[in-house]
């Protein structure tokens, strides 16, 4: 076993738990509402409090909830050595995983999915690797808070596409097309707009 299998299967492992401790707490604050419920709010000194502090631990609970999803796909798809894989799965995983490097720096990502599905001849681990970092960079010199918009799942002469659309991003052609090649794809470059190409699986 490699090193990255191996600490992709641990990774694997620990998020599936961490997803059972949120399970818990999730359903500990629903029996907590219910008995406030039962006590009446009114009665109830603070009562306002404790409900918005419930909707926190909620609203919280199911942000966690995506973030250890998307983790604990990408483990099992490191730790499974696929080959292949579903661009708009894949592409929704990397924006969930990339999601608070954009915000950090201001800007909000949007995914688009153009198709419900697009099987590709490419390592997920790969795809998701480079799908982050052309995201990463299309940020770093870009328009200041330019919506970020990831658009997945269009197909045209036997290749899937994900196309990064940010304002002002400074493409750097030679490392984009690097990151792109290392996972079995290529770019096309035009102004704020990176189309990657990956090849269809049923293409081969």
């Amino acid at each position: 076993m490699t090193d990255k299998h191996f600490m992709a299967k641990n990774l694997a492992s620990s998020t599936h738990e961490l997803q059972n401790i949120l399970a818990i707490i999730k359903e500990s604050s629903c029996l907590v509402e219910d008995v406030l419920q039962i006590n009446g709010k009114p009665r109830m000194k603070h009562g306002d409090k404790l409900y918005h502090s419930l909707e926190v631990i909620g609203e919280q609970v199911d942000r966690a909830k995506v973030l250890l999803r998307a983790l604990n796909s990408f483990a099992h798809a490191v730790s499974d050595g696929a080959q292949t894989c579903d661009l708009v799965e894949t592409g929704k995983q990397t924006a969930q995983l990339v999601e608070r490097f954009v915000r950090l720096k201001e800007h909000a990502l949007q995914v688009v999915v153009e198709n419900g599905s697009a099987h590709i001849a490419c390592p997920p681990e790969e795809v998701i690797e480079a799908l982050h970092s052309l995201i990463i960079q299309a940020i770093t010199a870009c328009t200041p808070k330019a919506p970020v918009l990831l658009r997945l799942g269009a197909q045209q002469n036997g290749q899937a596409l994900a196309i990064i659309e940010v304002a002002g991003a400074a493409w750097n052609p030679e490392e984009m097309e690097q990151l792109a090649a290392k996972a079995g794809g290529s770019v096309v470059l035009a102004p704020g707009v990176c189309t990657v190409q990956f090849p269809c699986a049923a293409s081969l």
